[in-house]
């Protein structure tokens, strides 16, 4: 018996002898007839002249399934955890392996799978999700269905399984591999945003920039990719698509203008073409990145030389407007210095004014004062009955006091002087502010000069009388 497994390697002819078929074992027996019966362990067989095999076991885990190839040559999917011993009797041993599900880990992973299903009256089976394919794939999974294809009395209907999940094909699906450049050939597809470089030269002859533009993308309709056939290689698409767009860029080079390309390649405008073509294959451009910029010496040197001139020019602006800022500092400072001589002066005025008017108070107010004196004297000569006319009218005009007193009053002195024939001269009027006092004197000289008048028609009248 022994204490090792036996697989389908132990053959042997038994004529007459026994055999110890352990639990975990299986074995086909072939009588003398040629006739062959499956005897599964624990059992104790007794052989007579018959042929026993002993069966090869295939286990599947979990995230397995067995693809197992009936003698027919139909096939069977059994999923994990299982376990099988293949029989040479029913199945074909060589086509009868352990295969991994397909394993769909995000919601951005999915899979494209072509489903037999037969043809009812020529017409192409009817939508639906089948009862196989509820079996095949878990409930977590999302199945999109796309158009049928006639094959032979077969319709083949596209499946867009999404995932999370763990998919186990069918016997009769097909499970569509993508394969383009730089991509390990998979059938698993991923609609989260991929990236890839693409390396261009722009220019001619020595000035040339040697760019690598990194384009940012995702597939939006699976559906519209797996239409596109085999031809729809993404990469090589993106690559001839960006060669053809920055083509139109040379003339940025022949002008040595760098900045200006560089916001070229960023901007998205520039793609036009690239966007275009990959749209077709159900393809979405994100943006465009510039992860590399080589000028080249040529360029580096002529891009230089405008530099330097560029910066003179800026400085010479500079200069330019520092010295026009310097000539508006200087008229805004004569300005100003000339508004401050202009206030100087006013002030100056304003003060000699000032001066002036205080000054004519003064003299004013002292008139005044000697005015109200002489008057104030002549009225106190009257009250005790003094003829003023005498005392103010003296022929000889030796009287010192009347003299004294005339000389202290400017106005009365005026009045008398021009009433005895002397030249007398009445004083100057005061400023116009000062018109009050002004007219209390005239009031002043108008009496005195009433009295003299009075005085001299008297005397004319005495002399004219007869002795």
């Amino acid at each position: 018996m022994g204490i090792e497994f036996r697989d389908a390697y132990y053959y042997r002819f038994v004529r007459l002898g026994k055999r110890t078929i352990k639990d975990g074992e299986a074995a086909v027996v072939w009588n003398s007839r040629g006739v062959a019966r499956t005897v599964v362990g624990p059992k104790y067989e007794y052989l007579y002249f018959s042929a026993i095999r002993f069966l090869s076991r295939v286990v599947a885990t979990a995230d397995e399934f067995i693809a197992l190839r009936h003698a027919d040559g139909t096939t069977e999917h059994i999923r994990g955890p299982a376990r099988f011993f293949v029989n040479p009797v029913l199945h074909d041993p060589q086509h009868t392996v352990v295969k991994q599900l397909l394993r769909l880990d995000s919601p951005t992973e999915v899979l494209v799978v072509l489903r037999e299903e037969p043809l009812v009256e020529g017409t192409v089976a009817a939508a639906g999700v089948t009862s196989a394919l509820d079996s095949a794939a878990p409930n977590s999974a999302r199945v999109a269905e796309g158009k049928g294809v006639r094959s032979g009395g077969m319709s083949m209907r596209r499946l867009i399984i999404e995932g999370p999940a763990n998919f186990m094909p069918l016997p009769s699906d097909r499970v569509v591999s993508f394969t383009w450049t730089g991509r390990t050939p998979s059938p698993i597809l991923s609609t989260a945003p991929q990236r890839t470089d693409v390396k261009v030269v722009i220019g001619e002859g020595d000035l040339t920039v040697g760019v690598t533009v990194s384009v940012l993308y995702r597939i939006a309709d699976v559906a519209a990719l797996h239409e596109a056939g085999p031809e729809a290689n993404i990469i090589t698409t993106i690559n001839f698509a960006v060669q053809e767009d920055t083509s139109s860029l040379v003339s940025l080079t022949s002008s040595s203008d760098t900045t200006a390309l560089r916001a070229a390649l960023t901007d998205p405008g520039t793609y036009a073409r690239c966007a275009r073509d990959t749209a077709a294959f159900g393809i979405t451009i994100m943006e465009f990145n510039v992860s590399k910029f080589q000028v080249s010496h040529a360029l580096s040197g002529a891009e230089e030389s405008q530099a330097r001139l560029a910066s003179r020019l800026r400085d010479a602006a500079a200069q330019a407007e520092h010295d026009e800022a310097l000539a508006t500092a200087a008229l805004a400072a004569k300005r100003e210095r000339a508004e401050a001589e202009r206030a100087l002066a006013t002030e100056a005025q304003n003060h000699e004014l000032a001066l002036a008017t205080a000054r004519h108070e003064a003299e004013a107010n002292m008139r005044q004062q000697q005015n109200e004196e002489v008057l104030q004297f002549l009225r106190e000569l009257r009250s005790v009955d003094v003829d003023l006319t005498k005392f103010l009218c003296h022929p000889s005009g030796a009287n010192p006091t009347a003299q004294a007193l005339l000389t202290r009053a400017p106005a009365v002195h005026g009045l008398v002087g021009t009433a005895l024939g002397g030249g007398g001269v009445p004083p100057p009027a005061p400023p116009g502010r000062f018109d009050a006092e002004h007219a209390r004197a005239r009031c002043v000289e108008a009496a005195v000069h009433e009295g003299l008048r009075r005085c001299r028609a008297r005397a004319s009248a005495a002399q004219r009388a007869p002795a």
